[in-house]
């Protein structure tokens, strides 16, 4: 391993070192300490960021595989359903993502994650049928942790449609 990759590792330990000696100072009732060891595990987290790896930089999303299931209903009925229920879940459209046959939907920041979100790609099959893939995204989550299965699963069963 090189040193180009070692350096964002070395910062990132020695921030999450410094930031826990700053929590204890301050429950040790030493202030002073907790704000000194604080700034510096905020610089080291800030040089962290800086030098990251690329992977890590460049991956905003760990992506999970795709869901897919038939809906009996037309596409513009198919499509209408899945936005009622995911902004019942609590997922906003995002209309500049979205398009005439894919539907995006974010949910904000949570204490495991950054933001999730999911895109619902609609395929006609017959006049009344339609094909939803489903693929969900977690922003800066380490693992999804089958958070996104679970709700692909669940908008699924919620619009009765079938596992395919």
């Amino acid at each position: 391993m090189s040193s180009k990759n070692t350096l964002p590792i070395i910062y990132a330990v020695v921030a999450v070192i410094t930031l826990v000696v700053a929590i204890v100072s301050f429950a040790a009732g030493v202030p002073v300490a907790g704000i000194l060891f604080g700034a510096i595990g905020l610089v080291f987290a800030r040089l962290w960021w800086i030098k990251r790896p690329a992977a890590v930089a460049k991956r905003r999303a760990v992506e999970t595989p795709r869901v897919e299931g038939t809906l009996a209903q037309p596409l513009d009925e198919a499509m209408t359903a899945t936005r009622r229920v995911a902004g019942e879940n609590g997922y906003a459209l995002d209309e500049a993502r979205s398009g005439p046959n894919q539907l995006v939907f974010k949910k904000g920041a949570s204490l495991v994650s950054w933001g999730s979100e999911f895109t619902v790609r609609f395929e006609a099959v017959g006049s009344s049928e339609t094909r939803l893939a489903i693929g969900t995204d977690e922003t800066y989550a380490v693992t999804d942790w089958g958070r996104g299965k679970r709700a692909t699963h669940q908008l699924l069963d919620e619009l009765g449609a079938t596992y395919t």
